[in-house]
This record gives structure tokens, C-alpha cells and sequence, in this order.
């Protein structure tokens, strides 16, 4: 049971000050979610999608090159501890309540109206934030919504005055808002937001309100200081490989800490950017690493799980590849095939090889009948293949991640299931959280 709050355009309360050191501005500030110091992702793993049709003049693949362009700006940063993961692509229309986070073009005019938007509106983003009980605000599900209706787009364009418009900049604007940043100063629509006319080179920062092309390809200072704040990586954890630092996440290796930017080989720390002798644990096949390594994207590595084995992270298996549904599996690309019996899923930036077992949404009567090894049980008696959740692999529409038998798993609407996980006895069991949501649009960005 969910109880919905308000879901449209937002003014947040002023904080900057003459005293304050900082002109970023975060979730944090916003009236509906006061009480919450840091409102950001619960998990520094996020994932996204890319709808499948693309934009006016940018096609799939460029929309989604950059997308990773403009979030790896923010997720590039060593001081903050969160990383956007490309999950594949979406198929439907972008909802505030369907679990997933999507990029996704509007091309009618009449539905961007709709939405309360004016033409000179480039992009929005809708996000949900959630209060489980007890707890604080946090970022649940985020949208970014572009104007495909108004304007001509292509990949990167030149300054404010021309007719197309950046979509590296506009994305890496959004990027911003969808990690929990607000605009920096207001144009004229926020009454709770300084002013940008009082603030000199207000529009040096990508959290600018207003569209300046190019100059918002790079983070400023501020920027970078705003999302370091959201997420400091002594309040968010690392991954499990890395250590928290003075300076963010780093790569540890055994009990040494990399210096920032590099990662852990065989032979210890070394920057990606070597060449050569320069360059220890570097492999080309399985043969030149040591018996207890594997030989992963040309590096030396310490073995990890097996191919199929239970999973949680990335780091753990032997593959270096920890599937959506948790456990190991081997990578794949048009060079580099699938071993014998599973299928390259090509449509993740990074292929994976799935077992040749039923896919969610197969009919089962046991785990092993499924990929992912879940099999879920309803009270209709039909039993259906599932795969595990969370904030980062959110379920299909009409599908809740459910707690289920110790597992959050996806679960058909209106469901009472149990799961089996590789065939253990179970007890049918659904446990529903009670959790506060209010679902809020960030101001759009517009043309100047």
C-alpha cells in the first residue's frame, strides 16, 4: 500500500545566503521533502533506459552514446560514490510509476502541452521520491523527458542561437536533476530560487536554468561539489572492490589502496592508460595469467564465482559480470560468442550470455526450468519465471518487486506468490511494505 502525493511543477525555498559557500542547490531543499539532508538514490548503482525510437535527428545509438557521455559526467566524478548503469532499451511510453527509469522522446506538440510545458521548454525530468517508514527521502524512479515536438536536435550543436539543439548538453543538465541536483538560480518562474541575475556567472554551471549549448558539456566546480555532497562515499558505501577515501571510491587491491584512477591487476595498482611494460597483469588469453586469475578485458584478475553461481555485484564473479537476475554470467559481442547452449542478450551496452533455460514470464514447475533459477508460484496454481529486483533492475510494467520468501522479486500485479529458488522448500509468503511516495517535476530547462 502506497499513499501518492503531489505530482507536478515544483518551487523550492531559498538557501543560498551571504554566508554560503555554494550556490548548488539539492532535493534537500524542497518543501515537500524537508527533514532529509541528503534526498539522493538509496543505492550508488542506478540504472536507466533509452526508449527505442530515438529522438528527431539523433537515432537510437547516438541517444544512447550520449547518454553515457552526459551521465559519466557526473559519474566520473572521484569524490562521488554513483555510477548509471544503460539497462537496455524501453518499449513504452515513460511513466512516473512503472519502476523503471527512461529516457524518452515527446513528439506531439498537444501531449507536451498536456503535460503543462511551453514551447520553449527543451527537457524534464520527473522523479518519484519515496519515504519508507521510519526513514528518510530518497530518489525511487526518475524520467527524463524531451521535447521531440518543438525542436531539431543532433548529438552536439554550437551556441544558443542556432536552430538545433545539444543533445549532449541538455542530457548532461538532466543527468544532474535525475541524481538529485536542482537549478542553481531561477529565471523568473521560481519564486523560491535566487534570482540568476543576482548571482555573476550563474550560467557557467550545467544546473544553469537556461540553455547555453556547449559551455554545459563539463561540470563546473559547483557542480561537481553538489553531487559529491549527495553522494560522499562515506554515506553511500563504494562497490565491493573499492575502499572510501579522503578523495571517493578507489580500487583496493589485497591491503593496498589504489591512487585515484587506477585499478587492481595482478601484479598490484596500475593506470588503465599504460602501455607496454608499463602495464602489469595485462593478458590476451587465459594462458598468461596465474592459475587462481582469469583473464578479463585483457587484465589479470583474481578468480572469482562461477558462470551461474549466486551473485550481488559485479566484482564477485570470475566474469566480472553479475546479471540483473543475481548470478554470475559470461560476456559476449558480436566477436566474442556465448559458449554452447545460451543466447548473447546483444541489447545491454555490455552482451551477456544467458542460459538457453524459459525467460521471465515462461511458464515452470521447477527453478532449473529457468533462466534466472526463480521460479514463482501463484494461488491461480500457474507458476511463472522471475527474476530477482531492486532500486537499480526494476520490474516490467505490471509487474511490483515483491518481497518474497526472503527475496525481492518481480511479481504480476495483484499477485499472492511464493518463489523456489533452486528448488528449496518454501512457504508461500508475501510481505507488503507501507511507503510514503510523492512523485515531483523538476522545472524545465528552456531556451534562452
Amino acid at each position: 500500500m502506497t499513499s501518492r502525493g503531489l505530482h507536478g511543477s515544483l518551487a523550492a525555498v531559498v538557501l543560498l545566503t551571504a554566508g554560503t559557500a555554494h550556490a548548488y542547490r539539492t532535493g534537500g531543499e524542497l518543501p515537500e521533502l524537508r527533514g532529509t539532508e541528503r534526498v539522493a538514490w538509496s543505492t550508488s548503482r542506478v540504472a536507466y533506459r533509452v526508449h527505442e525510437d530515438g529522438g528527431p535527428g539523433v537515432p537510437l545509438s547516438t541517444v544512447r552514446d550520449t547518454a553515457e557521455q552526459a551521465f559519466g559526467a557526473w559519474s566520473d566524478l572521484e569524490c562521488a560514490s554513483v555510477v548509471f548503469e544503460n539497462r537496455g532499451i524501453a518499449t513504452s511510453r515513460a511513466r512516473p510509476d512503472d519502476g523503471a527509469n527512461d529516457i524518452y522522446w515527446i513528439r506531439e506538440t498537444g501531449l507536451w502541452a498536456e503535460l503543462g510545458l511551453g514551447a520553449d521548454a527543451l527537457a524534464i525530468t520527473d522523479i518519484t521520491y519515496e519515504r519508507p517508514e521510519g526513514g528518510d527521502w530518497q530518489i525511487a524512479e526518475a524520467d527524463i523527458l524531451l521535447n521531440g515536438a518543438g525542436y531539431r536536435w543532433a548529438r552536439e550543436s554550437g551556441n544558443p542561437d542556432e536552430p538545433i539543439r545539444s543533445l549532449r548538453a541538455v542530457l548532461t543538465h538532466e543527468a544532474g536533476h535525475f541524481l538529485g541536483m536542482l537549478h542553481n538560480c531561477d529565471v523568473g518562474s521560481d519564486p523560491g530560487a535566487p534570482a540568476c541575475g543576482a548571482m555573476p556567472g550563474a550560467d557557467a554551471h550545467v544546473m544553469y536554468p537556461g540553455y547555453v549549448g556547449p559551455a554545459h558539456y563539463a561540470l563546473s566546480t559547483d557542480d561537481a561539489a553538489g553531487a559529491c555532497f549527495l553522494y560522499d562515499c562515506a554515506v553511500v558505501g563504494c562497490p565491493a572492490d573499492q575502499t572510501c577515501t579522503a578523495t571517493g571510491c578507489a580500487a583496493s587491491c589485497g591491503g593496498e589502496v589504489c591512487a585515484p584512477g587506477e585499478i587492481c591487476g595482478a601484479a598490484g595498482c596500475y593506470s588503465p592508460s599504460c602501455s607496454g611494460s608499463d602495464c602489469p597483469g595485462r593478458c590476451a588469453t587465459p594462458t598468461d595469467c596465474a592459475a587462481d586469475e582469469v583473464c578479463v578485458a585483457g587484465h589479470c584478475l583474481a578468480a572469482g564465482l562461477r558462470d551461474g553461481d549466486p551473485c550481488s555485484d559485479d566484482a564477485e564473479c570470475a566474469s566480472r559480470a553479475c546479471s540483473a537476475a543475481g548470478y554470475c554470467v559470461a560476456t559476449c559481442s558480436e566477436e566474442v560468442p556465448c559458449p554452447g547452449g545460451q543466447e548473447c542478450m546483444r541489447d545491454l551496452i555490455a552482451g551477456e550470455c544467458v542460459p538457453g533455460a524459459g525467460v521471465f514470464g515462461d511458464q515452470c514447475s521447477e527453478s532449473a526450468e529457468c533462466s534466472s533459477r526463480l521460479c514463482l508460484e501463484s494461488e491461480s496454481g500457474r507458476s511463472l519465471c522471475t527474476r530477482t529486483c531492486s532500486a537499480v533492475s526494476a520490474c516490467p510494467v505490471d509487474h511490483d518487486c515483491s518481497r518474497v520468501d526472503g527475496r525481492d522479486v518481480c511479481v504480476p500485479t495483484s499477485s499472492g506468490c511464493s518463489v523456489h529458488p533452486l528448488q528449496r522448500p518454501v512457504s508461500p509468503l508475501l510481505i507488503l511494505v507501507a511507503i510514503g511516495v510523492i512523485i515531483l517535476r523538476q522545472r524545465p530547462w528552456r531556451t534562452r
